[in-house]
This record gives C-alpha cells, structure tokens and sequence, in this order.
C-alpha cells in the first residue's frame, strides 16, 4: 500500500514538474512582429520573451523534488531558480509601472512557437527519465537557457530608453552570464572525470 501511494506522489510530482518546465505552452501569443514593428513593439516583444524566461527558470530547483543531484550542481540550480525569480518580480513591477509596457506580446510567429513547445516538451521527458545523465541533461539546458537569457537582456537594455530598466537589465545580463560560466564550469568537471569502470 505504501508503495503504491508513494508511486502516486511521484506521478503527481512528475505531471508537476513535466507542467512546470512546459510552462512556455500556457502563454497566449498574439499575431508575430513585423519588420516595420514600432520600437515599443519590439520592446514589448522582448521583456515579454525574458519574463516568460525567468518565470520558467525560476522553477528550475523544483526538478530536486524528483532528482537526485551532487551538492554543487543543487547549489547551482537554486541559485539560478533564485536569481530568475528575482528579475521576473522586477519585470513584472517595470510592466506595472509602465501601461505601455506590454508583457504579453512576444510576437513569435505560429511555427516558432510551436518548435519551442516541441522542444520544451522533449527536454521535459528526457530530464525527467534521465538516469545517470541527469546532472549532464540539465546542466546543458541550463548553460542554453541562461546564454540566451544573457543576450536578450542586453539587447533589451540596448534598445530601450528608460535608462533605470537599461541598468538593470545590464545588472540581470551580468548575473546571468555568471550563472551561465559557472554551470559550463560544472558541466566541464563532469565530462573530464573518467567514467566509471563497473
């Protein structure tokens, strides 16, 4: 019997996280950009893109509910689940403070979105029934999302022309290009160990 409940658990936790990490799917998208979008389109299609990033990487550490990981590659996690949950708070008080700064609007044409949701989804299943290379799995997912986020937030920062969400966004790009050298510093230490022997 306990086995059983103890199976459940880990179903729900699974169907959770699968619904966490998969969270791009439940935004609605609006018709794509075009190229003669006003400056203020573009913006709204950027800070739409990075909040929707850091919402997604701010439940990054919820794998260890399911996952087992060494300390380092928890700390490492966390600390990106931390820092991404920071900037969507502040993203989130930009977009309120500004009524023309929409947040809903990432503007990605259909076929994008849908080869994000693809992606998102087969990376889900492949961490989530990873063995041995789980740490691996989600560190490379880790370094491409925190890569990508880095450089959006600075070409946000480059356009935009309120210079108090330019400077932070600078800050976030700095922090998350931090966060990305020292998970490709982690990764780097796992191929260089020798595999084991048994």
């Amino acid at each position: 019997m306990n086995q059983i409940l103890s199976m459940r658990a880990q179903a729900v936790i699974i169907i959770a996280f699968s619904t966490t990490l998969l969270g791009g799917c439940r935004q609605k998208f609006a018709a794509p950009i075009s190229d003669a979008a006003t400056q203020q389109q573009q913006l709204d299609a950027g800070y739409s893109l990075l909040l929707g990033l850091m919402e997604d990487e701010s439940r990054v550490k919820d794998v260890l509910v399911i996952k087992s990981a060494p300390d380092d590659t928890k700390t490492l996690l966390k600390d990106i689940s931390t820092t991404c949950s920071e900037a969507a708070e502040q993203l989130q008080a930009f977009g309120e403070a500004d009524p023309d700064l929409a947040m809903d609007q990432p503007g990605l044409p259909l076929l994008e979105q849908a080869t994000r949701d693809a992606i998102a989804s087969a990376t889900a299943g492949r961490i989530l029934l990873a063995g041995k290379t789980f740490e691996v799995r989600i560190l490379l997912t880790q370094a491409e999302a925190l890569n990508y986020g880095n450089f959006l937030a600075r070409s946000i920062a480059k356009g935009d022309t309120d210079p108090d969400r330019s400077k932070y966004l600078d800050g976030l790009a700095s922090r998350l290009e931090q966060l990305w050298k020292r998970t490709t510093a982690r990764f780097d230490e796992l191929v260089q160990q020798p595999a084991d022997s048994g």
